[in-house]
């Protein structure tokens, strides 16, 4: 997606619509608001300095809902301009394109906090906290604190120390900074105007955000079109594919006395083959045996290369970046 934004740029640039609704969010207040495809999401810094907790749902289906995960996978683990928001496995589908990113800090690492993450490492026994203010936004849409997921964390700065270990940072967004999402599909967005307020995530000082949806324009819907078919699967699942359709409406769990095990693609079978290996290719096997790191035989050091060699000349995604 990256390489055809840059050439929405390059023909001067890609326009939005009229804006149809803005919402201020104060400091610990969160909100859920619906953005449909082809919509765009602004995220606004009001005064800087300020991180922002994110979730999203299909607003059709709120078991399809964004994964950090994924996203991680996809984009990066600190997605900016150009990478896209993904829902979680079955459904594997792009929810939103970054198509503007004003600082290019973000973090899909830390989870958010929680009422519990106070009280362990601060003591604290009431503090306001990312998984409460989601979980009060989505309530309005009949949702429950077990709905919310892992957040993206918006213009939170992490960066891996001496150690290799993840730290947050200092908040370096300024007033008038922004991020623009643009929909895949129809969404339920929640954010978290973050309260953290003894950490770096926003400066160890808390102020308002702005959350502004915008229409979309010629040059948008092509982009949502280009994304449609170019990460279109037939292993990206819906409830159609599902054995069970229907979401429980229990807490409890029970067996199901007429379930049989139906799990994809089993037994697994292998086949042992004869390969035949020259004096050359014998010796650099035996240099590779003697490694110890790709298996402890001959059979299991010549799987091991054949299969690596197999997945990155035949199956690895080399264009994945690009794609992005």
């Amino acid at each position: 997606m990256v390489k055809k934004m840059r050439e929405e740029q390059e023909k001067g640039g890609i326009d939005y619509g009229k804006m149809i609704s803005e919402y201020t969010l104060e400091p610990a207040t969160g909100k859920a608001l619906p953005v449909l495809k082809g919509q765009i999401l602004r995220l606004l810094q009001v005064e800087g300095e300020q991180c922002i907790d994110f979730n999203a749902y299909n607003l059709h289906d709120h078991k399809e809902h964004f994964s950090a995960g994924n996203t991680r996978r996809m984009s990066g683990m600190f997605p900016s301009k150009g990478g896209m928001l993904w829902s979680a496995t079955p459904r594997d589908r792009p929810m939103f394109i970054i198509l503007e990113d004003t600082v290019g800090t973000n973090d899909l690492n830390f989870c958010r906090c929680s009422s519990f993450l106070w009280e362990w490492l601060f003591g604290y026994e009431y503090h306001t906290n990312c998984q409460d203010t989601l979980a009060e936004a989505i309530r309005e849409y009949g949702l429950t604190p077990d709905d919310t997921h892992d957040t993206f964390n918006f213009f939170m700065r992490v960066v891996p120390d001496e150690e290799n270990k993840l730290r947050i940072k200092p908040n370096i967004a300024k007033k008038g900074d922004y991020m623009d999402l643009l929909a895949v599909m129809d969404c339920l967005v929640a954010l978290s105007n973050c309260g953290n307020d003894v950490t770096p995530t926003s400066n160890y000082q808390l102020h308002p955000v702005k959350a502004q949806v915008f229409e979309g324009s010629r040059g948008t819907e092509r982009l949502v079109k280009e994304c449609e078919s170019t990460w279109k699967y037939k292993n990206q699942k819906t409830v159609v594919d599902f054995k069970v359709k229907e979401i429980k409406r229990t807490r409890e769990l029970r067996p199901d006395p007429n379930y049989k095990p139906d799990f994809r693609g089993t037994p697994i079978k292998s086949t042992k083959i004869e390969v035949e290996l020259n004096q050359q290719q014998i010796k650099l096997l035996e240099d590779l045996v003697s490694r110890k790191d790709l298996g402890k035989t001959y059979g299991e050091v010549l799987r091991s290369v054949f299969i690596e060699w197999c997945r990155e000349k035949y199956m690895a995604k080399q264009e994945l970046v690009k794609r992005q």
